[in-house]
């Protein structure tokens, strides 16, 4: 049998997919066979009514012209559409088409070896989608992927995870990545405060959407390549950078001429689609460590930069963790159960990455029927909706039959300040 480490990157019109080389040890991206081309794949999928079976990908943009059918495009656009469609007596909603699409994308490749399999893959995103996330965890079970054999992250992460294994000198200082997609122009710099131990990794932003829209690679291209050296020469001020990356499609054309000139002027610069798969790749093989965090703390949008938890009220005190910060919101998760002594009352607390601040916050449970001590279990939930905003959710359990479950439910609401 033979196992992969799979990368995927999911954007609106296209997929990307890669696998971790285990004799090179580097990521090596997939193309469809029948368009060796490009490692673009098409988030398309066509129904041929001919023979009742569907077309994922460049087989979909083929077969359009060769048998009747229904073409079906935009679908990660069309995810909160409430349209269903019938195909021989089947119904089918923009969530089902688009788990066909990707489950189709990695079987294609996987379809070629022999008794292949996934050990693990991870899947990157432009930013959380509850609809996209659902489709994801319907990929998850069809692929029977569970525990660590899959994850999502941010093009953030994969960006730091890409850029964390390649050669130091890459990051001596700054490193920066123009992101020039359908969305527009994104620039994210990458700085590093070496004295700090650990050391932060700190992930700045800035939107070029205005200056830089996509639709502007449709009008002249000397104009687009001077407004792109201003960009530059903008950012280039803020920071010196020792790497620089281009990606997105609209670098897929050549017409930064004056600007690459300017960027290339003392840094390396390396122009690629495949950085957020290939970082997902690389993730997929070294694990949650790609970034060793007991050396590095990573401080980017969408991060929590919070560990919560509850302390054990014994003479140590122990600090218990509910759920970790270091990761993206929508992956910060955790549950764990108390016992209460003589009081309805938990202590919750906030330890910054950071600053090592730690805030306490004292919870009373009203409400609770009177039980002896030591028979009130509760559970404490954290669940998050930003990277800096959430709520610990408490559920009184009861204690056996004995002492059975009253069903209540507490929310308790806290918030990160972002400059801790």
């Amino acid at each position: 049998m033979q196992s992969f480490y799979l990368g995927m990157d999911i954007c609106a019109e296209n997929t990307q997919l890669s696998y971790f080389n285990q004799q090179t040890k580097e990521p090596e991206s997939i193309c469809q066979l029948n368009t060796v081309d490009t490692y673009l794949l098409p988030n398309v999928a066509f129904f041929g009514e001919e023979n009742g079976k569907w077309y994922i990908g460049s087989d979909a943009l083929e077969h359009r012209f060769h048998q009747n059918g229904t073409m079906l495009e935009h679908v990660v656009e069309k995810l909160t559409s409430t349209e269903r469609m019938t195909f021989r007596e089947e119904t089918y909603t923009y969530e089902d088409v688009l788990l066909l699409i990707l489950k189709g994308h990695i079987m294609d490749f996987l379809n070629r070896y022999e008794d292949a399999r996934i050990e693990r893959l991870v899947i990157t995103v432009y930013e959380y989608s509850h609809a996209l996330f659902r489709v994801l965890h319907l990929l998850q079970d069809e692929l029977e992927l569970y525990d660590n054999h899959f994850f999502i992250i941010g093009h953030t992460s994969a960006y730091l995870h890409f850029v964390f294994q390649q050669a130091e000198s890459l990051r001596n200082n700054s490193v920066g990545l123009f992101d020039y997609g359908p969305d527009g122009m994104h620039f994210y710099r990458i700085d590093i405060a070496r004295r700090s131990k650990p050391q932060v990794v700190h992930v700045v932003h800035k939107d070029y959407r205005n200056q830089m829209g996509y639709y502007r690679i449709y009008d002249n291209k000397k104009e687009l390549d001077e407004r792109f050296l201003e960009v530059v020469k903008e950012v280039l001020k803020e920071a010196y950078m020792s790497s620089v990356y281009l990606t997105g499609v609209g670098f897929s054309e050549v017409w930064a001429n004056a600007s690459q000139n300017e960027l290339c002027n003392g840094r390396r610069v390396f122009v690629g689609q495949n950085i957020y798969t290939k970082g997902a790749c690389y993730a997929a093989y070294i694990g949650s460590n790609v970034i060793n965090p007991n050396k590095y703390i990573v401080d980017a949008e969408d991060m929590v930069h919070c560990d919560v938890g509850v302390l054990t009220g014994d003479a140590l005190d122990t600090f218990i963790p509910i759920a970790r910060g270091g990761c993206e919101w929508y992956n910060m998760h955790g549950k764990i159960s108390v016992i209460l002594d003589n009081s309805n009352r938990v202590e919750l607390l906030y330890k910054n990455h950071y600053s090592q601040d730690v805030m306490r916050e004292v919870i009373e449970i009203h409400g609770l029927p009177s039980r002896p001590k030591k028979t009130t279990r509760l559970s404490l939930e954290v669940e998050m909706y930003s990277g800096t905003k959430g709520a610990v959710v408490i559920r009184d359990e009861g204690f056996g039959k004995l002492y059975p479950t009253t069903n209540k439910v507490y929310r308790k609401e806290f918030q990160f300040d972002r400059e801790s």
